[in-house]
C-alpha cells in the first residue's frame, strides 16, 4: 500500500488531498475479513505554530479516498500552511497505523487441533 500526497494552493486555501493506492491482496483479504480500518480526519493536530482541533470525521482508509483538508488563510491567518502539513503528516501517520493494526490482526479461533488416541 503507498500513500500519495497532493498539495495546492487555490486562492488562498491550502489544500492537501491524501490517497492510498496500490493494495496487496494479503490486505485485501485481511479487510473482507476483519473489515476495513477507520481513521479519524479530526481531532487535535500540532504544528510548528500550535496546537489546532478539528470536528470528528471518520473514513475508512480504501472506500473513502481522498482524505481531504482545506485550510484557508482567510480562516487560520498565516497559520494555514503549517496547518495543511501538520495535518497531512498527521493523517499520514494515521493511515499508517491503521493498516499496520490491520495486518497484525490474528485469528485466535482458527486452525487445527490433533488428538492421538
Amino acid at each position: 500500500m503507498q500513500i500519495r500526497t497532493f498539495r495546492k494552493l487555490d486562492n488562498d486555501v491550502y489544500r492537501v488531498s491524501i490517497y492510498t493506492e496500490t493494495w496487496s491482496e494479503a490486505d485485501s483479504l485481511l479487510m473482507a475479513k476483519y473489515g476495513e480500518p477507520e481513521i479519524d480526519l479530526g481531532g487535535s493536530f500540532t504544528s510548528d505554530e500550535d496546537t489546532f482541533t478539528l470536528p470528528t470525521q471518520l473514513q475508512q482508509v480504501r472506500r473513502d479516498v481522498p482524505f481531504a483538508g482545506a485550510f484557508d488563510a482567510r480562516d487560520y491567518a498565516e497559520k494555514a500552511p503549517a496547518y495543511a502539513l501538520a495535518w497531512s503528516t498527521a493523517i499520514s501517520a494515521r493511515i499508517s497505523a491503521a493498516v499496520h493494526a490491520l495486518r497484525e490482526q490474528a485469528d485466535a479461533f482458527t486452525g487445527e487441533t490433533v488428538i492421538g488416541v
